[in-house]
């Protein structure tokens, strides 16, 4: 990876969860339940491309209304890699769950890409069902289609090379039109976002409970672990151990910035 692009994590909020209600059909493999914290987090890509976001979390408002401990702001986040909104010129949505499409009001002038699977998806009737909508928030997909009527909405399929070093790769199974990042170096990161929610999923073959085709997931599984296997790191979209593996920088009230730049 060229000196030059640094690669950053945020948290910006976390939660206690449980096994049970992490990994599809937990009772299959006989293990006790457990707690555990669950954390989420946005990516930051900084080089030659300028700034690039993977994600953008989910503002104070929805954290009350569903539970989860909301620790810092977008802004703020973005402030602990010392960037601003306006900095960022390319917004990667890596699928359209409501934990990753909020505060895109942030982003007026940025580019949005995602998946044309996953925005096809998103404006059918079957994303009205309970176990799709429930996952999604009503004012964040208007803030996507909006983006898309203003033209800044970059509609790719599959693996699509972003910048120098940057490259979308398609990780379905999660949702219809998941994807993630790889930043291409000697030892190269992939930023699996919810493709990979915990490392136990890669480890143990454990599907995450919320999945759109249990098939792809599998075999978003077999791909990461093959390019683990072929020297990239990968990086999962919410495991808590992300923050004991890297070097971390807290910030605010809870904040976190986790440095995944190789060194």
């Amino acid at each position: 990876m060229s000196d030059d692009v640094q690669v950053h994590a945020v948290r910006f909020a976390t939660n206690e969860t449980t096994r049970s209600g992490n990994y599809l059909r937990y009772g299959v493999y006989g293990q006790p339940d457990a707690t555990f914290n669950i954390d989420y987090f946005f990516w930051v890509i900084r080089g030659a491309h300028g700034v690039m976001v993977l994600d953008t979390g989910f503002d104070r408002p929805v954290a009350g209304r569903r539970g989860q401990q909301h620790l810092a702001t977008m802004a703020e986040g973005l402030a602990a890699v010392g960037v601003t909104p306006a900095d960022v010129r390319t917004v990667v949505l890596s699928h359209l769950h409501f934990d990753h499409v909020g505060n895109l009001e942030l982003f007026g002038e940025a580019e949005l890409v995602a998946q044309a699977d996953e925005l096809d998806f998103w404006s059918s009737a079957m994303a009205s069902r309970a176990m799709y909508a429930s996952v999604a928030e009503d004012s964040y997909l208007e803030a996507v289609r909006k983006a898309d009527a203003e033209g800044r909405v970059r509609r790719i399929s599959g693996d699509v090379d972003l910048a120098d070093g940057v490259t979308a790769i398609s990780l379905t199974g999660h949702t219809p039109g998941q994807q993630g990042l790889r930043i291409a170096g000697t030892h190269g990161v992939v930023l699996a976002s919810d493709a990979v929610h915990f490392y136990d999923e890669l480890r143990h073959d454990m599907p995450f409970v919320i999945v759109h085709d249990l098939a792809d997931m599998y075999r978003t599984y077999d791909r990461l672990r093959a390019m683990e296997a072929a020297g990239d790191v990968v990086v999962p979209g919410h495991d808590a151990a992300v923050a004991e593996r890297f070097p971390t920088t807290p910030f605010g009230d809870g904040g976190l910035v986790v440095d995944l730049t190789p060194h």
